[in-house]
């Protein structure tokens, strides 16, 4: 490539743009063309690291991991669930009283710890819905819930 541009778009993503000469291989013709290249992050992706959701929940039957992939595939960019259990059980297609009874086993096992009766957190050692360096405050701010440490409040652009 010669003279390559370093640009990025309004989302944050990294793109070189640059002038290339390529050989078409059935004719042998070379020509010049535009060349894009754009490098992708961690952005709108769920990292799920399953090893860890599967050594601390051994004990789940089948409705309860139910709840727990709907939960990691329904959660928000902070890592976290807004409804009371019926709400839960409503959006989920879960009966209460297996959500009653999950959530518990949940919290014991740190999967999720409780930020009000009616907002839960995921743990983001386990999964995360975000970026690796949102990530980080994720992780501070969970440990924040067990009452050891300070909170930390999120950015603007964290907090969308």
């Amino acid at each position: 490539m010669e003279k390559v541009e370093r640009q990025k778009d309004s989302l944050g993503n990294v793109h070189y743009v640059g002038k290339k000469k390529l050989v078409d291989l059935s004719t042998g013709e070379e020509f010049e063309a535009q060349t894009i290249v754009k490098a992708v992050g961690d952005q709108d992706f769920k990292k799920v690291f399953l090893s860890e959701v599967l050594d601390r929940l051994e004990e789940f039957s089948s409705a309860k991991m139910k709840f727990v992939f709907w939960l990691m595939a329904n959660i928000d960019k902070q890592n976290r669930m807004i409804g009371t259990y019926t709400q839960l059980a409503e959006k989920s297609g879960i009966s209460v009283s297996t959500i009653k009874r999950v959530i518990p086993t949940l919290k014991k096992a740190d999967v999720i710890r409780e930020i009000t009766p009616s907002v839960i957190m995921l743990n983001p050692d386990i999964v995360a819905a975000v970026t690796s360096s949102r990530r980080g405050n994720l992780l501070v701010q969970y440990k924040t819930l067990d009452g050891t440490e300070q909170p930390v409040e999120p950015t603007a652009e964290e907090a969308e």
